[in-house]
């Protein structure tokens, strides 16, 4: 599906055929926190190979609606709905080139965050400029800090909370530690 026909249908939640639109994140915990579409499915998995039995969990709720599944550039999103119509969901699409793609054609429209990218382990914003900043634990609005990250708050709302946060002199570690929350010694 192309961005621009998924910006359309995130217009008015329907597809061209009155259906709901329902949006599915296939990217990994550590990817998801930096952004995500609002109001897509959002699943705590740690690999790939996680998200069938996740999504296989709310198959009842997806009956009759329409799935566009996403990911960073198209290569995952893919993946999951042959998988997906493989397992008899109807009507499932895929991100024509994933979030970077919809960035490109559409901008941030219904999209809050940044996507993380791992050419480079950076996260980009809606214009694909790069994440600079230096934040700690206590910056976080999850934590009642200023700096608003609403996937992390919709993830803490969710009772998934980082709270055996350890800084470090530099902040690459501490953001990755914060935001995977693995040891910053795991985070090269």
């Amino acid at each position: 599906m192309q961005p621009e026909t998924l910006a359309r249908w995130l217009d008015t939640g329907k597809d061209d055929d009155g259906r709901d639109v329902v949006l599915l994140d296939t990217r990994n915990i550590d990817e998801v926190v930096h952004g995500s579409f609002s109001n897509a499915l959002i699943f705590p998995i740690n690999r790939f190979t996680d998200l069938p039995k996740a999504v296989d969990l709310l198959k009842p709720e997806l009956e009759g609606k329409t799935i566009v599944s996403f990911c960073t550039g198209g290569i995952r999103c893919e993946k999951s709905v042959l998988r997906m119509q493989n397992d008899g969901y109807r009507n499932c699409y895929q991100l024509e080139g994933g979030i970077l793609g919809y960035f490109e054609k559409v901008g941030g429209r219904h999209y809050d965050g940044r996507c993380f990218v791992f050419d480079d382990r950076i996260a980009l914003d809606p214009t694909l400029e790069p994440l600079i900043d230096d934040i700690g634990f206590g910056h976080s609005s999850a934590f009642g800090g200023p700096i608003r990250m609403p996937t992390v708050e919709k993830l803490a709302a969710g009772g998934l909370k980082y709270n055996r946060f350890h800084t470090t002199a530099l902040c690459s570690p501490t953001r990755t530690a914060l935001l995977t929350g693995h040891n910053h010694h795991a985070n090269n």
